[in-house]
């Protein structure tokens, strides 16, 4: 608790650091943000009935974050636990929800484990993102199974229009870290365009805590390379058609036992693919009707080693079609009916004794957005048919208010659901653990409540939400010490979220806080790692040839949890040497914080970067 005070308190003093704005101007620059998660089409963030957080590629470059995770967390309702450093296993809680309870897409093409149940956030290489948009909340109505914190969509697409912009990147950094990336981005006439490469290395540290099972002194390391092709081609006046592929590769060392003796290996590691393929067509049929077709698939596999031997290969692909008809009947009400198409098929050595490898879902959609006057009315509604599972209905109603002084109200239910796994289902029966076939989808419903303000070089939100998630399956031994997952458990999930940000003369400053109370119902314990307290604030000045930067993170956990409160803090800085190209330096955990956000994990310790970056912005 104290740890968390002391990281308050710092959050004051750096903020003390910033000069007294200007006097703001009218305006909402929440109107110039078009975003297309909350809506499954074009929407201005000022008109959106759902809390959403947009991350450009300005943010991302200026911010020298690596991983997915490490751009993402301390954002408000956004909680990451990791398994140490880069690479290693980490899970994103969003809202609290469980890390399964939240979907990743690609350019609009889901991507994630089908055994495990969730996706594998911390191999999506973070430098061919052009943008990141977080929706918080349950979107089910919207995307179906596995939506109940929310979605994370990674786009790979610069604006239409956007200048040409050839980019490079080499680094070093301590752990001997090493940093490589390369492409170009923009437009040229009908044609925008985005490709590029990107390797990342690190020799690591001991990533395991001594007195967990299975450490092995010694350094665990990552290596990933990944390369990416996006293209959108506009053949005619509201006619495109857009590609995209992405393919990321590599290996993690990790401590593990030896599969024949269950002894420390000496050796452990895993191997790991993640790609998506993505086809999409956007056709305008008349003034007021709209087409948009989607084709893609997914790779998530992965197949670890210890000492030689293979404890197992798992491969998921994943399938989709999308069929989207927008109709504008009015003035601000766009009308949207939709179909998709879901297959999903698990192979490996891993999967070879599972009963079922391969399943449907089948899915009809609706959303229907309306602007009357200042308000703002959104309703989803969304059936899922599963094979073997059945049938799952869910849906969102969204309400927003603009009133005075920039002032907006936002409210919502919506309902949620996520499908039980291939593993939960088919993991064939032996003598420790057996799927079951019966399992019901987990379930929730939850409301929301926001007031937000934009005006001028200010902009600040309060929000709160309640969330009951039912059905939850856990594997629970039976009288035989036999381990089978059953829907025994209930959750609620409730939280505060604020946030305020101001953005001036050279000057960005912003502050993220949550408090959270995830909790299981039946006993009252709290859900794992999860902090109940958490907060991120984020300077950064750039007068012009030079810029610095700091971003302080803090969380603080239920006395129930064998995690304890602490706080980092990580400076950066660039200085522009010419019009192309720019040093930048980056320290994380400068005070060398000893922390852990999963039980038995140690964080990284103090880590520096040094890069030379050639066109970035």
């Amino acid at each position: 608790m104290n740890t968390l005070h002391t990281g308050l308190a710092g959050l004051a003093a750096l903020a003390a650091l910033c000069p007294a704005p200007a006097a703001a101007a009218d305006g909402d620059s929440s109107e110039l943000v078009v975003t297309i998660t909350g809506a499954r089409s074009e929407q201005p963030l000022a008109h959106a009935t759902a809390p959403i957080t947009v991350i450009d590629r300005t943010e991302l470059d200026q911010s020298q974050a690596m991983t997915l995770n490490e751009a993402l967390a301390g954002r408000n309702g956004i909680a990451a636990a990791s398994n140490g450093g880069a690479g290693k296993v980490t899970n994103l809680y969003l809202r609290g929800a469980n890390a399964g309870q939240t979907l990743l897409l690609v350019d609009g093409i889901r991507l994630g484990s089908s055994t495990l149940g969730s996706p594998a956030w911390q191999l999506l290489p973070l430098g061919l993102a052009e943008r990141i948009e977080v929706v918080r909340g349950a979107q089910s109505g919207l995307y179906g199974s596995d939506a109940i914190g929310g979605v994370v969509q990674v786009l790979t697409l610069p604006a239409p229009g956007s200048p040409v912009r050839p980019w490079a990147e080499a680094g070093l950094g301590t752990q001997q870290g090493r940093h490589l990336g390369a492409g170009v981005r923009g437009s040229q006439g009908a044609t925008t365009f985005s490709l590029g490469g990107d390797w990342l290395s690190s020799d690591g540290f001991d990533a395991t805590a001594t007195d967990t099972f299975a450490h092995n002194d010694d350094r665990d390391g990552f290596r990933s390379g990944a390369g990416h092709v996006a293209v959108r081609q506009d053949v005619a006046p509201g006619q495109s058609f857009s590609f995209t592929a992405l393919r990321a590769q590599g290996e993690n060392r990790y401590d593990g036992s030896n599969p024949l003796t269950f002894a420390t290996a000496d050796h452990a590691e895993g191997k790991f693919v993640q790609q998506v393929l993505a086809l999409n067509a956007d056709n305008r049929l008349t003034d007021a009707w709209r087409m948009k077709t989607t084709l893609g698939q997914s790779r998530d596999q992965n197949e670890d080693f210890a000492d030689g031997l293979s404890a197992g290969a798992f491969d998921t692909r994943r399938d989709q079609f999308t069929w989207q008809h927008e109709f504008r009947l009015a003035d601000g009400h766009l009308l949207s009916l939709g179909a998709e198409w879901l297959h999903e098929k698990v192979g490996g050595s891993g999967v070879v004794d599972y009963a079922q490898k391969t399943r449907t879902t089948r899915a009809l959609f609706l959303v229907d957005a309306v602007t009357l006057g200042a308000h703002d009315l959104q309703l989803s509604l969304r059936s899922d048919d599963i094979d073997d599972i059945g049938r799952h209905n869910t849906g969102r109603l969204g309400w927003g208010w603009s009133f005075a002084s920039g002032l907006r109200a936002t409210a919502s239910y919506a309902t949620g659901f996520k499908a039980p796994t291939f593993n939960d289902l088919y993991y064939p029966a032996g003598p420790f653990a057996a799927g079951n076939p019966d399992l019901e989808p987990e379930s929730s419903h939850g409301w929301d409540l926001g007031l937000e303000q934009h005006a001028g070089a200010w902009h600040w939100r309060l929000g709160g939400y309640r969330t009951r998630v039912g059905n939850l399956i856990q594997w629970v031994p039976d009288e035989f010490f036999r381990f089978s997952p059953v829907n025994v458990a209930n959750a609620r999930l409730t939280g505060i979220e604020a946030s305020l940000g101001w953005q001036d003369h050279g000057w960005q400053v912003n502050l993220d806080a949550d408090w959270l109370r995830a909790e299981d119902t039946d006993s009252g314990n709290p859900l794992p790692n999860r902090p109940n307290r958490s907060a991120r604030l984020s300077i950064d000045y750039a007068p012009g040839t030079w810029s610095a930067g700091a971003t302080l993170l803090a969380a603080a956990y239920p006395d129930d949890l064998p995690q304890r409160g602490w706080s980092v803090l990580d400076l950066r800085s660039g200085y522009r040497l010419d019009k192309d190209f720019e040093l930048k330096l980056k320290v994380n955990n400068v005070f060398d914080r000893d922390y852990q956000t999963v039980n038995g994990y140690p964080m990284p310790g103090r880590e520096a970067w040094i890069a030379i970056e050639y066109g970035m912005r």
